[in-house]
């Protein structure tokens, strides 16, 4: 089954990539995936740590811990399955991106996040995954 994460300090946010997220597996008759959200960085790391996780979509901006951070600290622990990050923030510039690509991340995109860029995304890792 294919476990997707949506971290986003921001609840409107987070229904906008469930709709989009949810739209495409239906588009694309995948039946068999969970979708998880969190609010609270702190409590969606200790998901990640005691869950396989295949694609986390998460949000730079946030308190407690940022999205660099937990990229971070995902990336570091030994962690079996590492789980596919796709950078989602309003922030722009070679700073961010360079920032994504040292920390290992797979994919950066820019908010208001349509499903264009979501198809793109789940079209080039869900392939992998499977």
């Amino acid at each position: 089954m294919l476990e997707v994460l949506i971290i986003d300090d921001n609840e409107s946010n987070i229904l906008i990539l469930e709709d989009l997220i949810q739209s495409y597996m239906k588009n694309n008759d995948i039946l068999e995936y969970n979708l998880t959200a969190f609010l609270d960085s702190p409590k969606a790391l200790d998901h990640v740590q005691e869950n396989k996780v295949d694609i986390i979509f998460l949000d730079i901006m946030m308190p407690d811990i940022n999205g660099f951070e937990f990229l971070d600290i995902v990336r570091q622990d030994n962690i079996e399955h590492q789980p596919i990050f796709v950078m989602v923030t309003a922030l722009q510039g070679k700073k961010f991106k360079e920032k994504k690509q040292e920390l290992g991340a797979n994919a950066f995109i820019i908010k208001p996040v349509n499903d264009i860029q979501i198809k793109a995304i789940l079209d080039k890792y869900v392939a992998q995954i499977k």
